[in-house]
C-alpha cells in the first residue's frame, strides 16, 4: 500500500500566492499528454464561490514537491465527485481496481491524504453502518477514520491495500465516503459521454468540409 499511498495527490484553488482551498486527489487516468485526477466536489464549490469575486483563480496538483496547473474537467455534485485535468506528462500511476470486492461492516480501513504542505496523512477505523439508516446507502458508506478538510477527495483503502473509496467529510464521529463501485460507474458514464461529445463534434466538423467541399465544386461547374 505504500507505493500507493504515494499516488496520492494535493488539489489547490490558489489566488495569487494565497491558497483558498485545499483537498486530497486520486490518480484516475494516465496518459502521455494528460493526467486526470478524482477529487472531491467541495473543490468545485469553492472554485464556483471564489470566481464570483476573483478572476485569476486556478487549480494546482501538487506532487512530491512540484506543482502544475490544472482545469477543472466533470463533476456531479450529487455525488460529491469532481475530476481534475493536467494537459501534461507526469510520472504517476493509476490506482483504480480491475475489480470491486463487497465489504462488511466492522473491515477495517485507512484513509490516506496529503496536507497542503505535501505531507502524507493516514488514519486508521473501520467501517460502520448507520443506525438511522438514512445515509448508509448504496451510493455513500461511512467509516470511523477521523479526518478533516485536507483528507476531502483521499483515498480509503482496506487492510490489504485496496481502493475501496474516496473519503468526503467528517461529520458527527463518522467519516462519508464515496464506494469504489459507485466510482467506476460514474466514470463510464463520463467517459461515454466525452466519447459521445466528441464523436458529434468531429460529424459536425465532417459535415461542414463536406459542405465546403459541394460548394467549390459548385462553383467549378459553371
Amino acid at each position: 500500500m505504500v507505493e500507493r499511498e504515494r499516488q496520492r495527490k494535493v488539489l489547490a484553488s490558489r489566488r495569487g500566492h494565497s491558497v483558498l482551498f485545499a483537498c486530497s486527489g486520486i490518480t484516475i487516468e494516465h496518459k502521455r499528454n494528460f493526467t486526470r485526477f478524482l477529487t472531491s466536489a467541495s473543490l468545485v464549490k469553492a472554485f464556483n464561490d471564489k470566481t464570483k469575486d476573483h478572476d485569476n483563480l486556478k487549480i494546482e496538483v501538487r506532487y512530491e514537491g512540484n506543482f502544475v496547473v490544472g482545469c477543472l474537467d466533470e463533476y456531479d455534485l450529487d455525488h460529491e465527485i469532481a475530476f481534475v485535468k493536467v494537459m501534461t506528462f507526469l510520472n504517476v500511476h493509476e490506482v483504480l481496481p480491475n475489480h470491486v470486492m463487497k465489504y462488511l461492516s466492522g473491515s477495517k480501513v485507512v484513509a490516506v491524504g496529503r496536507d497542503i504542505s505535501g505531507k502524507l496523512i493516514t488514519t486508521d477505523g473501520m467501517l460502520i453502518s448507520d443506525s438511522n439508516g438514512y445515509e448508509d446507502t448504496e451510493e455513500f458508506m461511512l467509516s470511523t477514520c477521523k479526518i478533516s478538510e485536507g483528507w476531502e477527495g483521499g483515498a480509503l483503502f482496506d487492510s490489504n491495500g485496496n481502493l475501496i473509496g474516496m473519503n468526503l467529510f467528517f461529520l458527527m464521529g463518522r467519516s462519508l465516503f464515496l464506494p469504489i463501485s459507485i466510482i467506476i460507474e460514474l466514470l463510464e458514464y463520463f467517459w461515454t459521454s466525452y466519447r459521445r461529445r466528441k464523436f458529434f463534434a468531429l460529424a459536425t466538423k465532417l459535415k461542414a468540409i463536406r459542405y465546403a467541399l459541394y460548394i467549390f465544386r459548385k462553383k467549378n461547374l459553371f
